[in-house]
């Protein structure tokens, strides 16, 4: 992939790319969560605010240890800055946590809410192609960034179903 993403290197790409980049930085997500979380707050969704909470605490805590675990160097011919090591990708694991827990906190169950899904996963891989577009990660870094943020949402959403069992995400 790495040599694809050099082959097709155009300014238009990297230009949309770099929207992508921004996009999944902390100047972006930080104030989604914390909006988000300050609406529920206002809101007294008390469910939504400890799925939500749950939900990016632990997403944004697995990033580190894991690249530290890991270790992984990055690519070293990125279109962007980077820092730290490469596995996983915190844009991508940010943006599956965020589009995925938005979907299931905001949109009832139903067809709405499968098309929404559809829409926060397009939404993530485009993220991830970026990724490896800029040259800022590896295949296996983007797939397990988005793994690891889509599997965080669903499952504090299942756990948060089981305590309060009368009221579904």
């Amino acid at each position: 992939m790495h040599d694809l993403a050099v082959t097709l290197e155009t300014e238009v790409g990297v230009f949309i790319a770099k929207v992508f980049d921004f996009l999944g930085s902390s100047w972006v997500i930080s104030p989604v969560i914390i909006g988000v979380l300050l609406w529920f707050l206002y809101r007294r969704d008390w469910v939504r605010v400890w799925y939500w909470a749950i939900a990016m605490v632990v997403s944004q805590l697995l990033i580190g240890p894991i690249k530290e675990l890991y270790a992984r160097p990055r690519p070293v011919d990125a279109l962007v800055e980077t820092t730290g090591f490469s596995f996983p990708s915190g844009h991508a694991t940010a943006t599956a946590a965020v589009a995925v827990a938005l979907v299931i906190a905001f949109v009832p169950a139903g067809p709405k809410r499968r098309n929404l899904e559809m829409l926060a996963i397009v939404f993530t891989v485009l993220m991830c192609m970026s990724r490896i577009y800029l040259r800022a990660h590896w295949l296996s870094d983007v797939l397990a960034g988005a793994a690891a943020g889509a599997a965080v949402a669903v499952v504090a959403a299942g756990l948060i179903h089981i305590v309060d069992g009368r009221r579904a995400l």
